[in-house]
């Protein structure tokens, strides 16, 4: 069974549930690590013809704060390792493709959004979706908590223009309806200020702005703000 979701959304906590991984082998970060060897295997591909199921969901840019942290933050360590605009692009192009997620809406079988706001639903789905699957409802719960418990916090981030996280995701957004600035770069840290003042601009264009503001004391840094 493959399973197709958006970076930063769970597919990876989704496979240590249907496999049923014991839950004290994670970090505190994460679910990347997986101890037992299945056929679930995991892809962000657009091409339907490529996966089995798709989990998804429409809050964008809660996944979107996810990759930022989980991955290039705390795996990778992207802001140190390269360039201004080797990251920034990386940040704009990340939010662009979860942001495509929203194209092929129409085919997810397992929704995030269920499984935020009516996980007996989702734990029916799953059912559904993989016969012979079985987990009792509590531990499903239980894993739903934990798994909520590493999200990043939200609130100081979303529709906040001076944030630049909140910026790139915008521009992304944006990409995707082939509106861009014409007179300036964006990667250019000099111009930073334009960038969010065109992101503010344009903002109203955007159309993907579910958030949900999950209260975990998981901080993103400030990593993107240039003089």
């Amino acid at each position: 069974m493959i399973i197709c979701f958006p970076g930063g959304a769970g597919g990876n906590w989704l496979k240590t549930v249907i496999d049923n991984e014991p839950t004290t082998h994670r970090n505190q970060l994460n679910f990347h690590r997986h101890t037992i060897k299945s056929d679930v295997r995991l892809t962000h591909s657009l091409n339907q013809t490529e996966f089995d199921c798709l989990y998804s969901g429409s809050y964008y840019f809660n996944f979107y704060v996810n990759v930022m942290y989980k991955h290039f933050y705390a795996e990778t360590d992207l802001f140190t390792h390269i360039k201004y605009k080797e990251y920034y692009t990386k940040c704009v192009s990340t939010a662009r493709y979860i942001c495509l997620f929203d194209t092929i809406k129409d085919l997810i079988r397992l929704d995030f959004d269920r499984l935020l706001s009516n996980p007996e639903s989702f734990y029916q789905s799953l059912q559904q979706q993989v016969p012979g699957w079985d987990m009792d409802f509590s531990e499903f719960s239980y894993r739903r908590t934990d798994f909520f418990s590493t999200f990043v916090e939200t609130e100081s981030l979303f529709e906040n223009f001076d944030s630049q996280f909140w910026v790139t995701f915008v521009l992304g957004q944006l990409m995707n309806y082939d509106i861009y600035p014409q007179d300036f770069s964006i990667y250019d840290p000099s111009t930073q200020h334009l960038s969010s003042q065109f992101a503010q601009d344009n903002y109203k264009f955007c159309q993907l702005k579910n958030n949900h503001n999950f209260k975990t004391g998981v901080i993103l840094p400030t990593l993107l703000e240039k003089d």
